[in-house]
């Protein structure tokens, strides 16, 4: 993902950011791909692999309804704690065909920082 990222020119996020609950220092989350816009926007980009959600190593042996509803309320958190103002997902698929993760980032608002990158 980051390499779409760096060759499509978009600006260079901080990589997993953690942000904290205002009201409770106890609770945080960390966010992979994190822009801090001037205008004071903050974008997140959430990449997505599938282990997350099946692997039992991973998911404490939970079932996906509750690793997903777990994703769901972390979001929300996100959001609703004035952190974050947009959460883009991505996943395996998107990077490897690479024009969703330009479209995702574009239409959330990601600058550009310059020229996309083209070898040859």
């Amino acid at each position: 993902m980051r390499a779409v990222i760096v060759e499509d020119g978009f600006m260079i996020p901080v990589l997993q950011h953690v942000f904290v609950n205002p009201n409770d220092p106890n609770e945080w989350y960390r966010a992979d791909f994190v822009w801090f816009l001037r205008d004071g926007r903050i974008i997140v980009a959430e990449y997505d692999g599938m282990a997350k959600y099946t692997d039992p190593a991973m998911t404490n042996r939970q079932s996906i309804r509750t690793v997903v509803n777990r994703q769901t309320r972390r979001e929300r958190a996100l959001l609703t704690w004035g952190k974050v103002d947009v959460i883009v997902r991505v996943d395996y698929d998107d990077v490897v065909r690479r024009t969703p993760v330009t479209i995702k980032l574009t239409e959330a608002g990601v600058p550009r920082a310059g020229e996309p990158f083209r070898s040859g």
